[in-house]
């Protein structure tokens, strides 16, 4: 299979305007291509966009970076990957499932006790 055919394929299955959404660059870029050529689903790449808005935030909270890590786990073990499950639908934009999520359950104020964070 050639090139061209395999940018048709994830163009099929994943929406272009999905990408334009999370990628916030307006021209041409490298992210995109990988995201494209790798095939990933609207839901996972949704899914990222709001995990890197948990990252920010508690990133703030704490003034220092957490790292993906760190995110990752409060992702799973706060219960943001649950409320994700439960709000996602296709239609929607990652910033609209994010809202939902932040309606849904009040953002747990910050963890300053180093101890939680894995190393």
């Amino acid at each position: 299979m050639n090139i061209n055919a395999i940018k048709e394929l994830c163009r099929e299955t994943l929406n272009s305007k999905t990408i334009e959404d999370i990628c916030e660059c307006k021209s041409y870029c490298i992210l995109k291509e990988i995201i494209m050529r790798v095939g990933l689903s609207e839901k996972v790449l949704k899914e990222f966009k709001c995990i890197e808005k948990l990252k920010y935030i508690k990133s703030e909270e704490l003034g220092r970076d957490i790292g993906w890590k760190n995110t990752f786990y409060i992702w799973e073990n706060e219960g943001y990957a649950e409320k994700f499950d439960k709000i996602y639908n296709n239609e929607m934009n990652h910033n609209e499932i994010w809202k939902q999520m932040l309606e849904m359950f009040k953002v747990p104020e910050p963890l300053n006790d180093p101890s939680y964070y894995i190393s």
